[in-house]
């Protein structure tokens, strides 16, 4: 599932997950003033497949958008972003970074997480 997932596969039946393919959308997201949630990943990584199916349901159930940016195709902007664990999921909104966090997280633990930033 996960390589289906960066390479650009529809995830379920969510319209609010994309993979991120150009380094120049990554500026257009941050700047949004809606939060949304930046997840670094790659294929290979056994982590990042437990944590995305989780990701994409809080992100259906929240209303919280969801970018998956696979680090292999992406090197300078993890690079940029100081990514040193995978999955690091950081919630953005106006060039803010409001919450950060490195590894799984269970259902629970993201939605205390993420709580105050829920539509």
């Amino acid at each position: 599932m996960i390589r289906s997932l960066l390479r650009g596969a529809k995830i379920g039946r969510s319209f609010s997950t994309r993979v991120l393919r150009k380094p120049q959308e990554y500026a257009a997201i941050c700047k949004s003033e809606e939060p949304t949630i930046v997840t670094y990943s790659a294929s290979w990584a056994g982590p990042c497949s437990v944590l995305l199916p989780r990701l994409e349901d809080f992100s259906e159930r929240s209303g919280l958008p969801l970018v998956i940016i696979d680090v292999d195709k992406h090197v300078q902007l993890a690079t940029e972003q100081n990514i040193r664990e995978l999955p690091t999921t950081i919630l953005v909104r106006g060039n803010q970074t409001l919450t950060r966090f490195a590894g799984v997280k269970s259902d629970k633990k993201l939605d205390k997480v993420f709580k105050s930033f829920m539509r």
